[in-house]
């Protein structure tokens, strides 16, 4: 009995709890938050007079035709960096919060298809707000209107794609948790479709019927799509749980 009283408290010793996912251990999460982080400094070193350009544009309106007709060829690369920056970033934010709301999904899916598919998602709902955006502006409105909605909706994303890199490394690094990863996330997307809000009062405040017909169309435009995107996700992550 003496003699088998070490191997017991060895035995218990070593039983260990299964730990839940962490991003930061994660080298294709680490990897692509190097990438962000130097694709942010390329553009704040190389165009930061275009990207402070196209936010004061933004926030008071436009002082000449297009920045973005007018843009060289180092700010077109810019606009390329953080368009894809965004999609990473976004399809992060979308993979850590749903692997923490899904722990499952892991042993399903591998990490590195669970964010391609959301990449996917991304750039497609992308598209698809670009295409409603022509839509209600051919239908609605004259091609002036829709070119700044689809310019104000541009930079939007670009900003978003430098402002998700201090978020999501929070995330990661500093609290890896489900609630803040939640918090963040509705932050950030109220930030955004407030800052929509505003522009979408700057540019059609003087021109449209009413504040009704604004907020029913801000609701139609913004509001139901992220509503359809984010249902969709969550039953395309219960039919991989269930049929994989």
């Amino acid at each position: 009995m003496i003699t088998l009283l070490p191997t017991y408290l060895l035995t218990v010793s070593i039983e260990a709890v299964p730990k839940g996912y962490f991003p930061m251990h994660d080298d294709l999460v680490v990897g692509i938050l190097v990438l962000a982080l130097l694709g942010t400094l390329y553009v704040l070193c190389r165009s930061r007079k275009f990207v402070l350009a196209v936010g004061k544009e933004f926030i008071f309106g436009r002082e000449q035709v297009s920045l973005f007709a007018n843009s060289t060829g180092a700010d077109s690369r810019s606009m390329v960096i953080l368009f894809i920056q965004f999609c990473l970033l976004a399809a992060l934010l979308l993979q850590t919060y749903f692997v923490y709301l899904f722990p499952e999904i892991l042993n399903r899916i591998s990490t590195p298809l669970l964010l391609g598919n959301y990449i996917i998602a991304c750039v497609a709902f992308f598209l698809i707000k670009t295409i409603i955006y022509r839509v209600f502006g051919w239908i609605f409105f004259n091609g002036s209107v829709t070119q700044l909605c689809l310019e104000a909706y541009m930079t939007m994303i670009l900003y978003m794609g430098i402002l998700l890199l201090p978020a999501i490394l929070c995330i990661v690094f500093v609290i890896p948790d489900f609630y803040v990863t939640t918090i963040i996330a509705i932050v950030c997307l109220l930030f955004a479709k407030l800052l929509t809000l505003y522009k979408w009062i700057k540019l059609f405040s003087e021109k449209t019927y009413g504040s009704l017909l604004l907020i029913l169309y801000f609701c139609a435009l913004e509001i139901m799509p992220c509503l359809v995107f984010y249902k969709g996700l969550v039953e395309l992550n219960n039919c991989w749980i269930i049929k994989i």
